[in-house]
């Protein structure tokens, strides 16, 4: 997603629709990495040998499947948030950049990200 970020910043051109519309991917995209450290946080603070450790992982099931629950709720509400974005950029008619294509095939094709 970064890369493809980078790469559409080279060809933004001076319309508004792309400019928020790039602004609304980069908050999802620093939204999905939020959710993958918090989870790999989470994980890594479960994980342990020890008798200690394996009995205080039995007792905090419940807190786990609230912990997973969660993360869930995020991850569906981006997922969400992704296809409201999707269906917003086909009302525009916006079109995915197309790898090797030219400046004046992406302005002769009509606007492309």
């Amino acid at each position: 997603m970064q890369c493809f970020l980078r790469d559409a910043d080279t060809r933004e051109n001076t319309d508004e629709t792309i400019r928020n519309w790039l602004k609304e991917i980069r908050a999802l995209t620093y939204r999905a990495e939020d959710i993958v450290e918090t989870f790999s946080v989470e994980v890594a603070s479960k994980r342990g040998k020890g008798v200690k450790k394996v009995l205080k992982r039995l007792t905090c099931l419940i807190c786990e499947g609230r912990s997973l629950y969660n993360i869930g709720t995020v991850i569906a509400k981006v997922k969400t948030d992704i296809n409201n974005l999707t269906a917003s950029l086909r009302s525009y008619n916006i079109k995915r950049i197309s790898e090797g294509e030219s400046e004046s095939e992406s302005s002769s094709s009509g606007t492309k990200i």
